[in-house]
């Protein structure tokens, strides 16, 4: 234990009371003002400023309470803050605390043992819990980025889906090329048929080749007015462009048989955004068949 927080300790024994609206509202002074050194001093160093998220102030003050009382030092796990931020309604990606005790307050650039958290770009949000007794702060500090800022940074460049196509149709070519087989064309019907398949999938939060009313990918086929002899189906969730997504289907014998199937001649692609498990995923199809003689 620090030789400030054993004083601490013996200076003020835990007790149990509510802030007043007094020292709520200095709270929220001093976490502004800690907002705005911590941001300059990311900005000295080119990185981009973090946002104040009240859920995890809200876990950052619960926390500083909980050290202060107890009087211990070890820092909670990053899965202990993870489940205590989602319970609060933010749904880290990634979670750190920081603890810091001073005297008075405390200069930003001096943290000189977490800059790896103060000034990773990592880190989108910051909540912060202050307890403060007769000149002494104990100040937690709470850096995290959420699955919705991760995803949307990860998926940016999946917003144009005629490319993204495009890279689709000549991965599976290249694929067919190695193994001397003829590439295949790009059907509109199939296109259709990958793309609602994959907004179903993303709107009604499922996943799987057959719908919940037990639709499976040929009767997907014919009902957009492609008449096929044979139809097949790879479907993916999670990955963030065309080469990871392939590179994963081309590992897995069951999907690598759809792409270099001899027997298909056209396919479509479909790419949706949606949940699965409770977090943002991309959801990935594939449609391959042969047209009717």
């Amino acid at each position: 234990m620090s030789a400030i927080l054993l004083l601490w300790l013996l200076l003020f024994p835990p007790t149990a009371r509510a802030a007043t609206s007094t020292e709520t509202g200095h709270r929220e002074s001093v976490r502004k003002n800690l907002l705005s050194q911590i941001n300059t001093e990311r900005s000295s160093h080119g990185r981009s400023a973090l946002r104040h998220v009240p859920a995890l102030t809200s876990v950052a003050q619960a926390r500083a309470e909980e050290i202060a009382s107890e009087g211990s030092e070890n820092g909670a796990s990053e899965k202990e803050i993870v489940e205590r931020l989602k319970e609060a309604g933010y749904r880290p990606r990634v979670a750190s605390e920081v603890v810091l005790e001073s005297e008075g307050e405390a200069d930003p650039g001096s943290w000189r043992d977490s800059p790896q958290d103060l000034l990773s770009e990592e880190y989108r949000d910051v909540g912060i819990g202050v307890v403060e007794e007769e000149g002494f702060r104990l100040t937690v500090f709470l850096f995290a980025l959420s699955w919705k800022d991760f995803f949307e940074k990860e998926s940016a460049d999946l917003g144009d889906l005629e490319r993204v196509r495009r890279e689709m149709l000549e991965r599976v070519n290249r694929e067919r090329r190695a193994k001397r087989l003829p590439p295949l064309r790009e059907s509109r019907d199939l296109t259709r048929a990958a793309q609602s398949h994959a907004d179903d999938m993303a709107r009604r939060s499922y996943y799987g080749h057959r719908s919940p009313e037990g639709r499976m990918v040929l009767e997907r086929v014919v009902a957009q007015g492609y008449q096929a002899s044979t139809a097949a189906e790879n479907l993916a969730a999670g990955q963030f462009s065309v080469e990871e997504v392939m590179d994963g289907w081309m590992a897995s014998p069951r999907h690598q048989e759809n792409v270099l199937n001899r027997l298909i001649t056209e396919a479509g692609f479909g790419v949706a955004f949606g949940e699965q498990e409770g977090k943002e995923a991309v959801l990935w199809v594939q449609v391959f068949a042969r047209p009717r003689s």
